[in-house]
């Protein structure tokens, strides 16, 4: 695993980033038959500070790619799970 974070304030107060998390070709196995291709996923977030307030937006799994996260070999059998999609989240903090 891999991960990589820039920040960039647009201006005062104001700050943009952007990262990538790679997760390189894996095995489901101990005996390594089983490939698990590698993804690049694409995070981003702004905050605003205005004061004692923090205003921000985050998004993780930007573009919403579609991968596997997991993989479970069981009796012969190989099962596959997709991993989480995108998610935005917010949040307002305040420090007093």
């Amino acid at each position: 695993m891999r991960s990589n974070w820039l920040e960039n304030t647009v201006q005062i107060g104001d700050v943009f980033g952007v990262g990538l998390r790679y997760i390189g070709d894996t095995y489901a196995d101990a005996q390594n038959t089983v490939p698990v291709k590698g993804y690049v996923l694409t995070d981003a977030s702004n905050r605003y500070t205005y004061d004692s307030w923090r205003f921000q937006v985050a998004a993780n799994n930007l573009f919403d790619r579609v991968y596997v996260g997991t993989c479970v070999l069981l009796a012969g059998y190989t099962g596959y799970s997709y991993g989480d999609g995108r998610r935005i989240t917010g949040s307002v903090t305040t420090r007093w």
